[in-house]
């Protein structure tokens, strides 16, 4: 029998078969950590696509809603709340926004509620249609006259409709001036994903995703956006 004969009735050696298993395994370990690396950059992607999509159908229902509006009519009382969490309104006359702050929605303070039948739940981000602004009118100790929106008045939630829990975490309205029938305005409107604790605000208040490395974040699903628009009201075109 030659060398080569029994060499092959030997077969493969058990070091030979501990590399090959190890070189499979190790193969295995690198296409998982790829698919998944891959996985997370696709949910980033797709939640920072989907913020930036609601946040243009959100601030182009805004400019409209500003241009065929009477600047004499805009009322924009402070919000109200402490810090962060707030509850506001802007009424332009045929339309009333309203909203509460993610910081709000996520504590046990009171909110702005919307009841449609036996369903009670916060407001997020409402385009109430409220002709005579009576969600902006308050009673002689300062109250609003209406602290519930109902099934009965139409409304639209603007944040909703994509699968994913979108948020206010600031609004700041400003008028620049009115003038000759005609208002300018500028607003900064921040929106994000709302998950408890997975957001921070830095010195600067600007709001950001916590990092990978913290143990709370939820990087791949969280996404926060500023839109600062410049409105004008009266017929006007916006810039």
């Amino acid at each position: 029998m030659t060398n080569n004969t029994r060499r092959a009735k030997q077969g493969f050696t058990l070091i030979e078969l501990t590399l090959a298993m190890a070189f499979i395994a190790i193969l295995l370990l690198s296409i998982l950590y790829t698919t998944l690396h891959a996985g997370k950059l696709y949910t980033k992607g797709i939640t920072n696509k989907t913020l930036n999509q609601i946040g243009r159908e959100v601030t182009d229902t805004i400019r409209r809603d500003f241009t065929s509006t009477d600047p004499l009519r805009v009322l924009s009382p402070a919000p109200s709340g402490v810090g962060a969490a707030k509850s506001g309104r802007i009424c332009l006359g045929g339309a009333t926004y309203v909203w509460n702050t993610a910081a709000l929605l996520n504590s046990a303070d009171s909110k702005l509620l919307y009841q449609d039948g036996a369903l009670t739940k916060s407001v997020t981000f409402r385009r109430v249609l409220d002709s005579d602004g009576l969600l902006c009118q308050k009673d002689a100790t300062g109250k609003y006259l209406v602290t519930q929106i109902s099934s009965s008045m139409q409304s639209t939630d603007l944040l909703s409709g994509t699968g994913q829990d979108f948020a206010i975490y600031d609004l700041q309205f400003t008028r620049l001036g009115e003038k000759g029938g005609q208002g300018l305005y500028t607003m900064k409107l921040v929106i994000g994903t709302n998950a408890i604790d997975t957001t921070e605000t830095t010195a600067d208040n600007v709001v950001l995703c916590k990092p990978p490395t913290d143990n709370q974040a939820d990087f791949n699903y969280c996404s926060v956006a500023e839109f600062d628009i410049v409105l004008r009201a009266g017929g006007g075109q916006d810039d």
